[in-house]
């Protein structure tokens, strides 16, 4: 299941195609809906804007299958149930689970299109789930953002600012410091990695202390010769983002430990649990060059006081 010419645009289609591995337009995220629901969000433009949607909110026969923005509406949602071989059905809720995602006419060549039936039994309304590795989404390095988590509506934090190796990294109400500030530094490797700096100091980064659930997030001295410093984000339909952990080989997510909702709760890693302790929202603090140095300081005496005019680009 493909979207048409990897297009990132409401109604573009949706049609069946020879696999190639990690192609963006290949790629759907499973994201809870609630209620036993799922959306299918698609890899195209920045990951998490368009999701698959039976046009027109029909449940009619032949209802095409396209991609749309995110919505939130019956027809963006999807029950999905495991056959005895494995394969999967994908049945969509505006047909109150009557119908499912299908291979129009039961084709078998690459742009048969894809689009809604009544189930029937046949294997071309089966599905195998293909485990693929996360492309995530292109960030802004030019930004200063705070990390706002959505479960608990608290930021990350060093603990009380102290810029030291190993310094722990928590949650705490926002109170726009700079230990809850971070900017995003691009992995010359590519791939959609960051390092993730701090602003009080952007020698500083963060990095899990080990590869498994449970590691603890802290802040070390920045290497670009340590790969566990690397951070992928994907966003989600809602905006937010899921912060994987290269060190975990993105299979952890960084989250509040215990879906706290008190100031100082720990921040760590963990493997997918559909909790928002693992969603953050990347509020945008100020624009990184608004933080450069002066460009020109005017110093002067005016009735025997000193006065200091700072002129910033």
């Amino acid at each position: 299941m493909q979207v048409e010419g990897g297009s990132a645009s409401n109604g573009a289609n949706v049609q069946q195609w020879g696999t190639a591995d990690n192609t963006v337009h290949d790629i759907w995220k499973i994201i809870d809906a609630g209620s036993g629901y799922y959306y299918l969000v698609s890899g195209v433009g920045d990951g998490g804007t368009y999701v698959l949607d039976v046009t027109g909110k029909s449940n009619q026969n032949g209802a095409n299958i396209e991609i749309y923005q995110y919505n939130g509406l019956t027809n963006q949602q999807f029950y999905i149930t495991q056959n005895s071989d494995g394969s999967y059905i994908i049945k969509t809720r505006i047909s109150g689970n009557n119908s499912a995602v299908e291979i129009k006419d039961a084709g078998i060549q690459s742009g048969n299109n894809v689009q809604q039936w009544t189930l029937n039994g046949h294997n071309c309304q089966n599905w195998i789930f293909e485990p693929v590795t996360n492309p995530g989404c292109s960030m802004n390095t030019g930004l200063i953002y705070e990390f706002e988590n959505l479960n608990s509506k608290m930021v990350m934090d060093i603990v009380s600012g102290t810029m030291k190796e190993n310094t722990n990294v928590q949650q705490w109400s926002t109170g726009h410091f700079k230990s809850q500030q971070w900017i995003l530094k691009a992995f010359a490797g590519g791939g959609n990695y960051y390092y993730i700096q701090s602003n009080s100091d952007t020698n500083f980064v963060l990095r899990p202390t080990n590869n498994t659930d449970g590691g603890n997030i802290c802040i070390v001295p920045y290497s670009n010769k340590d790969s566990a410093m690397l951070f992928k984000f994907s966003k989600n339909p809602d905006g937010s983002y899921m912060i994987l952990t290269r060190a975990s080989r993105e299979a952890c997510y960084v989250e509040v430990a215990n879906a706290s909702n008190q100031s100082g709760g720990n921040v760590q890693q963990w493997g997918p649990t559909n909790n928002p302790c693992q969603c953050w929202k990347a509020n945008i603090i100020t624009d990184v060059s608004l933080s450069q140095k002066p460009i020109k300081t005017l110093i002067y005496k005016d009735n025997d006081c000193v006065h200091t005019v700072v002129f910033i680009k």
